[in-house]
């Protein structure tokens, strides 16, 4: 049987930040061990130093919406050679990718290429030398009758 101990309990956040996360996704970046989080729409993505005392390094919240949201995922990628954080699930106009900064931080927010409308709950990246591939999924509702591409992470 498997136990576990509370190391530490964040409360440094919004309440939708640090409840009902959905995913996790540790990055190594900078030299620096960042942990980011995911809520469902109406909550977000939340960025900490884990490495030190577990402080904000930054927030991006995800607008609720009028439609149910799929639970939020997370996920690395490489876009011209910088690391990107690509959040799914929220109510976006397709797949987002934040630009990591040298800190963590989550900036300049773009949509990645051949990404659908709509609640996006999955996606998938492969990394076979360079540049990555992003596999973007269909939008809820839409059937697709040839398989979606790979597109490339680069411009």
């Amino acid at each position: 049987m498997h136990t576990f101990q509370v190391v530490e309990t964040f409360t440094a956040a919004p309440v939708t930040l640090v409840s009902g996360i959905s995913d996790l996704e540790l990055v190594m970046h900078g030299g620096e061990l960042r942990l980011y989080t995911a809520t469902r729409a109406g909550g977000g993505v939340l960025a900490l130093d884990i490495d030190g005392p577990m402080s904000v390094v930054d927030q991006e919240l995800t607008a609720a919406g009028t439609t149910l949201p799929a639970p939020a995922r997370l996920g690395v990628i490489s876009v011209n050679g910088a690391a990107h954080l690509v959040v799914t699930g929220g109510n976006t106009g397709g797949v987002q990718a934040h630009a990591l900064s040298a800190g963590g931080a989550l900036t300049g927010g773009l949509q990645l290429p051949g990404s659908l409308t709509g609640t996006l709950s999955a996606q998938a990246v492969l990394q076979v030398g360079r540049p990555d591939l992003f596999l973007p999924p269909p939008a809820w509702g839409k059937a697709r009758s040839t398989p979606m591409p790979w597109v490339p992470m680069a411009a």
